[in-house]
């Protein structure tokens, strides 16, 4: 089962199988070679700069010419229940988005009553945190053009959410109403709200 097709200028057409393991690669001649062998279960990818990948799986890593050994950036959580991650995508900014996974959508047994995983964000920085909730499949994540909306489609719910981006007054998107040093994904990003919050913030200091 193909999964995570992601276009590489230089290589071609990379993407993973997912039952039977590994990254490959189509060339423009037709041609498939092994990029990454054996690891199962792999819903995205994204292009390192370093010519690398960025992978999802068991958990969400690096694999590439910067280290012999693979490098997690974010891993599973079992006091959360999270059992793996899916489908991710990056922005202009390196930071990379990914919806987790707290049953397994190839596991017939888990898949009349899945359980919602989280959409979190891993930052240049290699902190993560979890940004929306209540996601049962993320199965397509992608930017607008100008990089100012992010569409997440949560494919076992049949929606597609679309999130305001504005990273020069958010961490991410938008703070929360119960706790202002908190941050959650909003539908629309309120940039009024937001500078509200700041000035409540530095009263309070």
């Amino acid at each position: 089962m193909i999964e995570g097709p992601v276009w590489d200028p230089r290589r071609g057409l990379i993407f993973s199988d997912v039952p039977n393991g590994g990254v490959y690669c189509l060339d423009r001649s037709g041609r498939v070679e092994t990029v990454v062998e054996h690891r199962r279960g792999i819903g995205g990818i994204a292009l390192h700069k370093d010519g690398g990948l960025i992978v999802s799986g068991r958990n969400v890593a690096y694999k590439g010419p910067a280290t012999r050994d693979t490098l997690v950036l974010l891993d599973r959580d079992e006091p959360l229940g999270i059992v793996g991650f899916n489908d991710l995508t990056t922005d202009t900014r390196g930071r990379i988005y990914v919806g987790s996974l707290c049953s397994s959508p190839l596991d017939p047994a888990q898949r009349g009553s899945p359980k919602p995983g989280w959409l979190h964000v891993i930052d240049t920085d290699g902190s993560s945190r979890r940004i929306a909730d209540n996601i049962l499949l993320t199965n397509g994540l992608g930017f607008s053009p100008d990089g100012a909306r992010l569409y997440h489609s949560d494919s076992r719910a049949n929606i597609v959410g679309v999130y305001d981006v504005r990273p020069r007054h958010c961490r991410v998107y938008d703070c929360r109403d119960d706790d202002p040093t908190e941050w959650q994904a909003r539908p629309r990003c309120d940039l009024e709200r937001h500078r509200r919050m700041e000035a409540m913030r530095a009263r309070a200091r």
